[in-house]
């Protein structure tokens, strides 16, 4: 018997349904739902792939993952788990910027660890740090690389036609330097 009679964990539901032009007019089919999931944010490749961020459950916990629509399905396909800034250790992740561009995709991510007790006891509460990651990805988000960018204002963009990031040194609190930078991604 549930302790309360509110929700205590979060539930992921996908809606969606084909659209089909009909003599000028649109027309909805048949919704479907995909449980477990929620789509987050969505963005199309240059070369047409639409991929996507979905927040799945993970038992009563909810992870971020790249997904790929399979088009003639209308499934979505699990690519990856997002980055963290802490590699295995991170506990936590949680979406700032995704971009698709050519072939990259690049994942602006906030992420969290939580300290072990023995190196915090002193403490009442729980003991965490957290920190910014900008990743990129070159072979449909199935590996990804770091991008050596300070702050999570660093990121200002991607040319999608040829897989170029700009980036500043750092966010504008902490670095005077005006200069945009590049970087193509291989």
């Amino acid at each position: 018997m549930p302790e309360s009679d509110s929700l205590s964990r979060s539930v992921n539901v996908t809606s969606f349904a084909p659209l089909s032009l009909v003599q000028g007019r649109w027309q909805v089919g048949k919704v479907q739902r995909a449980y477990g999931m929620a789509i987050d944010s969505v963005s199309v490749s240059a070369k047409g792939e639409v991929f996507a961020v979905a927040a799945a459950n993970k038992g009563d916990d909810t992870e971020l993952k790249l997904v790929l629509l399979e088009q003639d399905k209308l499934a979505w396909q699990e690519r990856s788990t997002l980055p963290g800034s802490f590699g295995v250790l991170t506990s936590w992740v949680g979406l700032r910027d995704f971009i698709v561009g050519k072939n990259a995709i690049v994942v602006n991510t906030s992420s969290e660890h939580e300290v072990p007790r023995l190196l915090y006891p002193w403490g009442r509460n729980k003991a965490s740090i957290s920190g910014n990651g900008v990743f990129y990805s070159v072979d449909g988000g199935k590996s990804w690389k770091r991008l050596a960018m300070n702050g999570y204002l660093g990121l200002l963009g991607l040319d999608s036609r040829n897989d170029r990031v700009m980036w500043s040194k750092g966010s504008w609190y902490e670095s005077r330097d005006a200069n945009v930078y590049s970087y193509g991604l291989q």
